[in-house]
């Protein structure tokens, strides 16, 4: 299991327990050390990010170390104990 922070409303968060995702193709799990909140994160809380759909999980600028490889094909140059950051969870198809 891990905890994550999640918008469950306007103005409304929790911490919840959260089943601990597997990788999939080219992703990466990363165990989080830190974690920033964004101005967007901020905008959304505040119900003045139009088209917003509750519950989500903010944040999107974190730091880690990577604890878990999805399929990759070929040598990706990653292991599981690299540290890393990351400043978008959205990759290339």
């Amino acid at each position: 299991m891990m905890r994550a922070v999640v918008f469950t409303a306007e103005g409304d968060l929790a911490l919840e327990e959260r089943p601990r995702p597997e990788p999939g193709y080219k992703e990466i799990l990363i165990e989080t050390a830190a974690v920033g909140i964004c101005g967007t994160d901020t905008h959304v809380f505040d119900g003045e990010f139009e088209g917003t759909v509750f519950p989500l999980v903010p944040g999107h600028e974190a730091t880690g170390t990577i604890v878990a490889l999805g399929e990759v094909k070929g040598t990706s140059g990653l292991s599981s104990t690299d540290v890393c950051l990351s400043t978008s969870w959205v990759s290339p198809p």
